[in-house]
């Protein structure tokens, strides 16, 4: 199957790279200034970030929506950072964080896989 090439625009401010930051996870890597996820199909997306863009790559047959929703491009925080950003417990935070997005699972299988694969405790301590 050919690859699909998208070009996404990013709602406020968005750091991929920062976004990406987390545990351990085997579905999702940094490659140079590139996030690869593994989707289910099985498909692949590369995504990188240009400007107000991200340059998407899709290899499978993941729909654009899929790999929109993992990437949670639906999220704008930009409202709740303006609304609080003199609050003295928020504002610190909101100006370390800014562009900062939970990434999200395709799938309840995928985050279930996820869970079960990440998990640090062994089997007969768990």
């Amino acid at each position: 199957m050919p690859a699909t090439e998208l070009v996404l625009r990013v709602p406020g401010p968005y750091d991929l790279l920062r976004s990406a930051r987390g545990p351990l996870d085997l579905t999702r890597r940094v490659e140079g200034r590139a996030l690869v996820i593994a989707l289910p199909g099985p498909s692949v997306a590369t995504v990188a970030k240009a400007g107000q863009e991200l340059l998407v790559r899709i290899e499978g047959a993941a729909p654009q929506a899929l790999v929109e929703h993992v990437l949670a491009l639906d999220v704008d925080l930009a409202a709740f950072a303006a609304a609080f950003a003199a609050d003295p417990r928020l504002a610190g935070p909101l100006r370390r964080l800014r562009g900062v997005v939970p990434l999200r699972t395709a799938t309840p299988a995928h985050a279930l896989v996820r869970a079960v694969c990440g998990q640090l405790v062994r089997a007969r301590d768990a």
